[in-house]
């Protein structure tokens, strides 16, 4: 399921209140901000906008990763972030030298020129 769905549900019905999606659940945008932000000082440049319009839930993978300082092998929950960044200059986010090009190979960025 995916973040946009989740906050078009009517939660007046499903939940017999009257908070909407977004007050019952503010984290969804507070995680898109903090997407949006850490792009943003990763690629350190001013002329870029971040935007991230959704994310769904991905696939599990199994991964090490530490639980109260154990190492821990076993499936992990995936996110399938969409981010759009809008820049000026498309060409240099796609050159060989661009920090895009150092992202693991699971990100997929597709940089459309700014309005």
């Amino acid at each position: 399921m995916c973040a946009s769905q989740l906050l078009a549900l009517n939660t007046t019905a499903l939940l017999n209140t009257s908070l909407t999606a977004q007050e019952l659940m503010p984290g969804l945008g507070y995680f898109a901000m903090d997407v949006a932000q850490l792009l943003r000082d990763y690629l350190n440049d001013s002329n870029i906008t971040v935007q991230v319009p959704d994310f769904c839930a991905g696939n599990r993978t199994v991964a090490s990763f530490l639980a109260n300082r154990t190492l821990v092998n076993g499936p992990w929950p995936t996110l399938r972030v969409t981010i759009t960044l809008l820049t000026t200059e498309p060409d240099r986010l796609s050159s060989p030298t661009s920090p895009l090009r150092q992202l693991p190979e699971n990100w997929w960025v597709v940089a459309a020129p700014a309005a």
